[in-house]
C-alpha cells in the first residue's frame, strides 16, 4: 500500500476483519506525511471498513456509491506511487510525489468536469505517456479510462457489473458512453503503481486465466463489437502472461 502517501487525506477502504493491519501501516507511515502542513484536508488518511461479505473491486465501489449518494468520488488503487507529469518538456521533471500537487490536480480536474456537465473522469492510460501523448490533445472526452484511478461526479447513475473481476473499468467506461456519451481524460498527467501480480494481495489473489476468460465473455455478450482484442492482445511475459491477461480496445461509434 503507498497511494496513502499521495493522498493523506483520503479514506482507506478494507474490509472489518483486516481493519488492525491497515490501521496499523497507516500510523507507522503517519511521520512521513505528519510535515505536510499546507495539504487541505486531514492529515493523517482514515479507515472507512465495509463488511467482509463484500469481496471484488466491482462490488466494493458499488457499495461506496451507495454510501455517499451526493458526494463527488475519486477511486485510487492503493498501490500508487507517484504521478507522471506528461506535459514535461525535456530537461523538466517528469514525476512528482507532492500531495498537494495531487490534491490540486485531482480537484482541478473535478471542476473542470463540473463545468462541462461530464459525470466520468479519469487520468492518462500509462506510467509512459511518450507513448500516447500530445500537447494538441491534453484532454480526451470519449473511450476507455483506466481504474487504477477515476471518479465519478454526483448525479452519474452507473453502477459496476458485479460479474466482472478485473475488466469492470471497461464496462464501466462503455456505460457511461451509452448514458452520457462523453468523459472526461486529463492525459497530462497518469498515475505509476507498481507492477501488476508482483505483491501478494488485493487482485492478484482474484485474477487468473479463467476470470480473464469469463470476463471477455461477459464483455461480448454486452457490448458486442464495441470489445475488441488487438492482434497479440494476451499478454506473453511475466507475470501478466502467466495470469493470461488480456488487453483489450473499445470500438464507440462516436
Amino acid at each position: 500500500m503507498t497511494t496513502h502517501l499521495l493522498a493523506p487525506g483520503a479514506l482507506v477502504c478494507v474490509p472489518k476483519s483486516q481493519a488492525a493491519d491497515y490501521q496499523s501501516r497507516l500510523d507507522r507511515d503517519q511521520p512521513r506525511i505528519a510535515h505536510l502542513a499546507a495539504f487541505a484536508g486531514p492529515k493523517k488518511p482514515r479507515v472507512l471498513l465495509h463488511p467482509d461479505h463484500i469481496t471484488g473491486k466491482p462490488a466494493k465501489l458499488n457499495w461506496l456509491f451507495d454510501q455517499f449518494p451526493d458526494r463527488d468520488l475519486i477511486f485510487l488503487d492503493d498501490d500508487i506511487e507517484g504521478v507522471v507529469l506528461a506535459y514535461a518538456e525535456r530537461g523538466e521533471s517528469t514525476k512528482s510525489k507532492d500531495p498537494v500537487h495531487v490534491a490540486a490536480f485531482l480537484q482541478r480536474t473535478v471542476h473542470l468536469a463540473r463545468d462541462m456537465a461530464v459525470y466520468f473522469i479519469g487520468w492518462g492510460k500509462s506510467g509512459n505517456p511518450s507513448l500516447y501523448y500530445s500537447g494538441l490533445e491534453p484532454f480526451t472526452l470519449t473511450g476507455y479510462i483506466n481504474g487504477l484511478a477515476f471518479g465519478f461526479l454526483k448525479g452519474h447513475g452507473l453502477r459496476f457489473d458485479e460479474r466482472l473481476t478485473a475488466k469492470a473499468d471497461y464496462d464501466i467506461s462503455l456505460q457511461n458512453a451509452l448514458r452520457h456519451r462523453r468523459c472526461l481524460r486529463d492525459n497530462r498527467y497518469c498515475f505509476e503503481s507498481r507492477k501488476t501480480f508482483r505483491n501478494p494481495g488485493g487482485m492478484s489473489l482474484l485474477r487468473n486465466s479463467l476470470t480473464e476468460k469469463r470476463d471477455l465473455e461477459i464483455l461480448r455478450k454486452k457490448w458486442g463489437p464495441a470489445i475488441a482484442v488487438p492482434r497479440g492482445g494476451t499478454s506473453q511475459n511475466g507475470a501478466r502472461g502467466y495470469a493470461g491477461v488480456t488487453r483489450l480496445e473499445l470500438k464507440l461509434p462516436f
